[in-house]
């Protein structure tokens, strides 16, 4: 991830951080493994099967998975479902067309 942050487009960058670098409260993309927010972010991104925990501060939540990958999609539809548990949690499913735009899924 950070290696596509600094290299996305070749006009500008988004800039971000993580323990490695500190300074979370001047990072407007905080990068850790760790369920903290030291950034005060509004958005929270899972990558990697990452669990969806300690969501509850975050504005929005996105799980990305590879859906490529059989056990990333397993582990995908297993937190969709126990998310789908939480009343009043506002939940969306979102995929890649084969052209490359994004539609709304569920």
């Amino acid at each position: 991830m950070n290696q596509h942050l600094w290299t996305f487009n070749d006009r500008g960058f988004l800039p971000h951080g993580g323990p490695k670098q500190g300074q979370a409260s001047d990072q407007p993309i905080w990068l850790t493994c760790d369920v903290d927010n030291p950034n005060n972010a509004e958005y929270l991104f899972l990558l990697d099967g990452c669990p969806p925990d300690a969501f509850e501060e975050f504005e929005m939540v996105a799980l990305m998975f590879d859906a490529r990958d059989d056990s990333a999609v397993a582990q995908a539809r297993g937190h969709w479902k126990e998310l789908k548990e939480i009343d009043d949690l506002k939940l969306s499913y979102w995929r890649q067309s084969p052209q490359g735009a994004w539609e709304k899924a569920a």
